[in-house]
């Protein structure tokens, strides 16, 4: 072992094997998930790695492809075009088809509920919130669309964080987005599929 050289040895990776195609990015949609998409196309483009853009404009697949996963990541990270969802195993994969879709969300319910609303907008102290907060609701809630993609009611509810500045540390604005898509898989709005898809977007957003 005194001929060893370990700069050469990690360079070969031999000390682990890294792991190559099986996964894929999507981009949320909408203007900002479209302009990122075509930017880490271009970007992947111009680095010389392979990569499936067939699916759509949001979808970027690598399941056929020798990229590594890290040096993708680490490329994306570099130009700040993290806003995608990895998909690595088979079912996210076969995921991919629900996720070039938008699934559509009914904006009253993700909030709360027409009740909760209400309450809110009656008596904003008696959850901690104020006069602006109650006029952000109704302006930005009670007055958005009936329904939206679960993408663009994610951008909605990070805009109401900052806005209440609600303390997310234990990821409760999250826990209470998944409660609201079960809701909808319960009132049979969306697929149990389409539910679990919401989700992993919701989580990852």
């Amino acid at each position: 072992m005194d001929n060893f050289d370990l700069k050469k040895y990690l360079a070969e990776g031999r000390l682990f094997e890294e792991k190559k195609g099986g996964f894929a990015f999507w981009y949320r949609s909408g203007a900002r998930g479209k302009k990122n998409a075509l930017q880490a196309r271009e970007l992947l483009t111009q680095k010389g790695i392979d990569a499936d853009y067939s699916k759509g404009p949001y979808y970027i697949d690598f399941s056929k492809s020798d990229a590594e996963e890290s040096v993708v990541t680490q490329l994306l990270q570099d130009a700040n075009l993290t806003n995608y969802v990895i998909l690595r195993d088979a079912e996210d994969l076969a995921e991919g088809r629900l996720l070039k879709e938008e699934i559509m969300v009914d904006t009253t319910i993700m909030f709360g509920g027409n009740d909760y609303i209400k309450d809110v907008l009656t008596s904003p102290d008696d959850f901690g919130f104020d006069v602006e907060d109650t006029r952000w609701i109704k302006s930005n809630i009670l007055t958005a669309p009936k329904t939206m993609s679960i993408e663009d009611y994610m951008a909605l509810e990070d805009e109401w964080v900052k806005q209440a500045n609600l303390d997310v540390g234990t990821g409760a604005d999250r826990e209470s987005v998944l409660d609201a898509i079960d809701v909808h898989v319960k009132q049979g709005l969306i697929t149990p599929e389409e539910g679990k898809t919401a989700k992993k977007i919701a989580l990852n957003f």
